[in-house]
């Protein structure tokens, strides 16, 4: 069974894209860049169910995370929305540093989806 997840994010043009594009994510989030995620781990006691996730999402791209269940893909929706808090690593929405601001704060939502 497959499990999917998107995230869409405001129109940008080709121009606006090709400035955008920054794969130093030590650094700040490039302009343009509407979420990055800094390596992002999540861990449970001594279980590591997210290691490491570095990932730049420009305004206008459409992501969807697929894979079995359990793959993560909720785990990773739910950090950017500020649900739970990552173990290690920063979140970044529109360039700011969101990892410590409330869930209530950040101006996101979630819908899941049953595909049933």
């Amino acid at each position: 069974m497959q499990f999917g997840m998107g995230l869409a994010t405001d129109p940008v043009s080709p121009q606006q894209r090709s400035e955008a594009v920054n794969t130093d994510h030590t650094q700040s989030p490039a302009a343009g860049c509407a979420v990055r995620f800094a390596g992002i781990s999540k861990r449970y006691g001594e279980s590591t169910v997210l290691h490491e996730l570095n990932l730049d999402v420009r305004r206008g791209e459409f992501l969807t995370l697929l894979g079995p269940q359990r793959f993560r893909q909720s785990t990773i929706l739910n950090i950017v929305a500020g649900a739970i808090q990552p173990t290690t690593g920063r979140v970044y929405l529109d360039g700011v540093d969101v990892t410590e601001v409330p869930a209530r704060e950040r101006g996101l939502g979630m819908v899941f989806q049953n595909m049933r």
